[in-house]
């Protein structure tokens, strides 16, 4: 008969393999519409940008509320930094200024007022300085637990891993087009949008998954400690 951390190693090695087999039919799916539908589904702001931030605002909820009712510090700064992430997919910060403050002729372009690099400069110095301390906060106890094989740890770095990933196909795209042109019978920018969008799309479920298994792992505490 299985013990219960066997039964859970399972189910995560099912949810893992679940994640990754839907996103994979999307972007197979995604590869035999019609382009006008394509360039729909994944334009800035299009469906499946909005599931991603969708998907990373409700995961900043759940960690606010659970830093909040359970007064800790770390779900609620990590609501913080997720909650972030989810206005960067949304590229928000281009609402109130001329171009995008994280791309570096932001700072140098002529077309953008001197107000608005100064605002700018002041945003990207307190998101640096802060994911310095939330690092410097909670590296070590990550470390611990993901070599511990905790799950909700080898969730993040999941997460952490596909975002790397992504961000390095948008700025490799050009280098990789050659590649994947003598690899795949097909467009290879086509290729790299697809591949980029649903790479993300995988960020907040692995998010999602994590705090699934902190609160199953909460739980599990909660009632050891109050068996006699």
């Amino acid at each position: 008969m299985m013990n219960r951390a066997t039964v859970r190693a399972q189910k995560n090695t099912i949810e893992f393999f679940s994640i990754f087999l839907l996103l994979t039919i999307l972007g197979i799916t995604l590869l035999y519409v019609p382009e006008d539908l394509l360039d729909l589904l994944i334009e800035e702001n299009g469906p499946i940008e909005m599931m991603t931030a969708v998907g990373l605002f409700v995961a900043a909820v759940l960690l606010l509320w659970s830093g909040y009712m359970k007064r800790q510090q770390f779900h609620f700064t990590s609501g913080i930094v997720v909650l972030c992430l989810g206005l960067r997919e949304l590229d928000f910060h281009c609402r109130f200024t001329t171009m995008g403050i994280f791309k570096s002729r932001f700072f140098l372009s002529e077309k953008v007022p001197v107000n608005e690099k100064n605002i700018g400069a002041i945003i990207v110095l307190l998101m640096f300085f802060g994911l310095i301390w939330y690092t410097k906060a909670y590296y070590k106890r990550f470390m611990i637990n993901l070599r511990n094989g905790q799950m909700a740890s080898i969730c993040i770095a999941l997460a952490m891993g596909i975002a790397i990933f992504s961000k390095t196909l948008d700025r490799m795209s050009d280098q990789l087009n050659a590649l994947i042109s003598s690899l795949l019978f097909i467009d290879p920018t086509t290729f790299i949008r697809i591949l980029e969008e649903t790479s993300e799309l995988a960020i907040p479920f692995f998010i999602l998954l994590a705090i699934m298994e902190n609160r199953h792992g909460y739980q599990n505490r909660s009632s050891s400690s109050q068996r006699p």
